[in-house]
């Protein structure tokens, strides 16, 4: 490899000021997934005053921006997702929401951030590689679906990159430090949703009637006694919400709880399905209750692919040094749905660490630390000029 990590700094050093400005800005304005139309308006604005080429309106409001080297040669690419959580942002900080009921609260405005650093620095740097560079600013990471839907939209049909990359914010590493591992990085993910339906009745007589409270009340300890987190082969199942009843004399005829069941492998998958349904059966027929179970938006596990494991260690290493580069040992037990993209191409997620001062991802008051900005920035940028001349040829597969 010959990075030029040198000058990848000094561009960084140039434009970091106005990246944190960016990306307080972002702060301010998330989005549900689909409906990100300010924040894509904004990256647009900014891609306007860089020069970049850019198309839009995939999956409604996702942006793929290129910048071109020296020369004709391979693509590669590198996404960023760009939706809110749906969650108050409590944060206090004088950046926070202003969007009621939306917050950046996983981190995406750094993500979205860091990736408009990155084009910045390789416009400067176009005399360095072959090829393109494509940039993805993808909706809906939070629906599980964004990805897919880019990808039915057609976002690789004129010129599919031959790999992809994607960063994620993660507390558990200390600020401005990496770490990343071989295989699963995730776990696969799938929401549910169970409708109870019972007689209803008079509070004062909770007894004479057939009650989806109580019998969801004895559902939902049974549904979490699911999980087991003892094994690689790892079962999550939580509960998000619970929704019955308005009265407090009144027993509801109705009662729907929804959550997610996370999983690493199709065994563990099939066999949690079948243990989540029988539960809920089971204890229905006891009550007198009738139920109905949906699920819906199945994202695969992020898996990364070992060759670009390998390249990530080397790369990282070089930029950052040796004592900010780690292996992480586990998978998480949260999901991501990059892992789409590595269904048609050798893919590599890696973290980068906040460590504890912008508290912890989904929390109401997580606010990204930008002073990891500056390590995000200058090891995607020389992962993606080492990538492009990877050879997949021979690989050990996507």
């Amino acid at each position: 490899m010959n990075i030029p990590v040198d000058r990848v700094f000094y561009e960084i050093d140039q434009i970091l000021d106005q990246i944190v400005t960016y990306r307080k800005s972002l702060h301010q304005i998330p989005e549900a997934g689909f409906s990100e139309f300010e924040t894509a308006s904004f990256i647009k604005k900014c891609l306007d005053s860089f020069g970049v080429d850019y198309e839009d309106g995939y999956a409604e409001t996702g942006i793929v921006a290129v910048v071109h080297g020296k020369c004709e040669g391979d693509a590669v690419a590198f996404r960023a997702d760009i939706d809110g959580v749906s969650q108050v942002d409590s944060s206090e900080e004088d950046h926070a929401s202003k969007n009621p009921g939306f917050g950046h609260s996983c981190g995406h405005d750094g993500h979205t951030a860091c990736l408009l650093g990155v084009i910045k620095v390789l416009k400067e740097l176009r005399d360095t590689f072959d090829g393109e560079i494509q940039f993805i600013f993808q909706p809906g990471e939070e629906t599980g679906t964004g990805s897919k839907v880019m990808l039915n939209d057609g976002l690789f049909d004129k010129v599919k990159p031959k790999c992809i990359f994607a960063l994620h914010s993660w507390p558990f590493l200390k600020e401005g430090s990496v770490g990343s591992k071989n295989g699963f990085l995730t776990s696969g993910n799938e929401a549910f949703e169970v409708t109870l339906k019972g007689g209803g009745g008079h509070g004062a007589r909770h007894y004479e009637t057939d009650n989806p409270i109580n019998c969801a009340s004895k559902i939902i300890p049974e549904l979490y006694k699911l999980t087991d987190i003892t094994t690689d082969d790892t079962t999550v199942v939580s509960v998000g919400y619970v929704h019955s009843g308005e009265a407090p004399n009144v027993i509801p005829e109705k009662l729907v709880f929804g959550g997610t069941v996370r999983t690493t492998s199709s065994k563990s998958r099939k066999k949690v399905l079948a243990d989540f349904e029988k539960i809920i059966s089971e204890e229905c027929e006891f009550e007198g209750v009738e139920c109905s179970i949906k699920f819906h938006g199945h994202c695969p596990p992020v898996v990364n692919n070992p060759k670009l494991y390998r390249l990530f260690c080397d790369v990282a290493t070089e930029v950052l040094g040796e004592d900010k580069v780690f292996s992480l040992e586990k998978h998480s037990t949260g999901s991501e749905d990059f892992s789409f993209f590595g269904e048609h191409m050798p893919s590599f997620m890696f973290r980068l660490g906040l460590g504890k001062k912008g508290g912890s991802l989904h929390s109401c008051r997580f606010d990204f630390n930008d002073d990891a900005l500056r390590s995000g920035i200058a090891v995607s940028t020389c992962l993606l000029l080492s990538a492009v001349d990877v050879d997949f040829t021979l690989d050990e597969g996507v």
